[in-house]
Formats: structure tokens, C-alpha cells, sequence
């Protein structure tokens, strides 16, 4: 998983820095980056809220987290949403992912 791939990397490139371990950090985020593009971004979904923004509020969420969320309105293409995001597009990628997987919203 390029997840985990990506952690050790980043462990490894912490450790003893490197050219050769920034060489492999990038390399794995640019192979991470291209999955997580083909998996939400290749048809131009728009992603929904499956919870109510009030249970968003409740939820114990970082900045970042409740930026992007904020901008799901049901009418937004996910590109468009990372593309204005002030993260990179790999760490919203990655987020995004993650709402899905934990059903606050669906790609429609």
C-alpha cells in the first residue's frame, strides 16, 4: 500500500536524510498521488455529505479537515475542490479518501 510505502519512506528519510531517501519519498508520493487521482478524480464525481454539517461540528476534526469539508456542497467536482485547497493535493487526496472510507460522504 502506497500509504504505509510512503510512511517508511518518510521514517527512513527522518532518520538519515538523503538524497537518495528524498529521492524515494518522492517517488512514492508522485506513485500515490497518480492512484489517489484515479481513484476519485478520473470521472469528475461530486462528493456529498452523508452526515448532517451539524454532526460535522460534533466531530473531533482538524482545520484542514473541516476546510474541505466545509466545501462539499453537492454541486462542487472534487478537482475543483482540491485544486482551491491551501493543502497539497496529495494530503487532500489522502483526506478525502479518508471521509469516504469512514462514510461521512460518497462520491457522486
Amino acid at each position: 500500500r502506497f500509504e504505509e510505502a510512503l510512511r517508511a519512506a518518510r521514517v527512513a528519510h527522518g532518520r538519515q536524510a538523503s538524497p537518495e531517501t528524498a529521492a524515494l519519498c518522492e517517488k512514492v508520493e508522485k506513485a500515490y498521488l497518480t492512484d489517489l487521482r484515479d481513484e476519485l478524480m478520473a470521472a469528475r464525481k461530486v462528493p456529498v455529505l452523508k452526515v448532517q454539517p451539524t454532526e460535522l461540528k460534533a466531530m473531533n476534526l482538524s482545520a484542514a479537515e473541516r476546510y474541505l469539508l466545509s466545501r462539499v456542497d453537492g454541486k462542487r467536482h472534487l478537482a475543483g475542490i482540491v485544486n482551491v485547497s491551501p493543502l497539497r493535493e496529495l494530503e487532500a487526496l489522502v483526506a478525502f479518501r479518508r471521509f469516504i472510507s469512514q462514510g461521512l460522504l460518497q462520491l457522486d
